[in-house]
């Protein structure tokens, strides 16, 4: 369940946040760039407590183990992404307080 609510959140903050850069990049300006940091540090901190959470002791039957393959891959999307948002935001900081120096 932790999953998909994780992928679901990291999406709709994808989408939020392309379309804020595309529809005013302008307007926004440095903000726009720490909110992608922390957006991405948010990512970054749900997939650790996803895969933490994947990993807890459940009751049921011995079979019914985690799914290894969607676990790591859920984490990797997520880590992915939290990197390059952090990443960005970091670089777009950068690029602006370069801009208002010069």
């Amino acid at each position: 369940m932790i999953n998909w609510i994780t992928i679901a959140f990291s999406l709709f903050v994808s989408v939020a946040s392309l379309y804020k850069f595309i529809a005013e990049p302008i307007k926004y300006g440095m903000k726009s760039f720490i909110l992608l940091t922390v957006i991405g540090c948010i990512t970054m901190i749900a997939a650790i407590v996803q895969y933490w959470y994947a990993y807890l002791p459940k009751v049921g039957p011995i079979g019914n183990g985690p799914n290894d393959t969607m676990i790591w891959i859920s984490f990797l999307i997520l880590i992915t992404l939290g990197g390059c948002y952090v990443v960005a935001g970091v670089y777009g900081i950068g690029k602006n307080k370069e801009t208002d120096k010069g």
